[in-house]
């Protein structure tokens, strides 16, 4: 009796590899780096943030606060740490708050 090899996958695995291969990684990190921000920075801060992309490696935020303006930049690298862990690998190298 023969047996077929399984060749199963995460999805998740793929579509790292997928993005890698076509050179799509770019997008896809700023889509999965905005949706973390608006998904765990709370609703004050989304009203406050009146933008914010990531262009190699870096984490550009643009506030309308200058108090919030103050704190993520004290608060810069506890940030940048905690998103490259929930979003497993070294996505953000700096965060430049405007």
């Amino acid at each position: 009796m023969m047996f077929k090899k399984s060749n199963e996958q995460k999805l998740g695995d793929i579509l790292k590899q997928f993005s890698s291969k076509r050179k799509i990684k770019p997008g896809y990190d700023q889509y999965r780096v905005k949706k973390w921000w608006h998904e765990n920075m709370g609703g004050m801060i989304n009203e406050q943030t009146s933008g914010i992309y990531l262009k190699h490696k870096a984490l550009y935020i643009s506030v309308s606060s200058a108090s919030l303006r103050s704190e993520l930049n004290m608060s810069r690298d506890a940030l940048r740490e905690k998103i490259n862990r929930e979003l497993d690998g070294e996505v953000v190298e700096k965060i430049i708050v405007r």
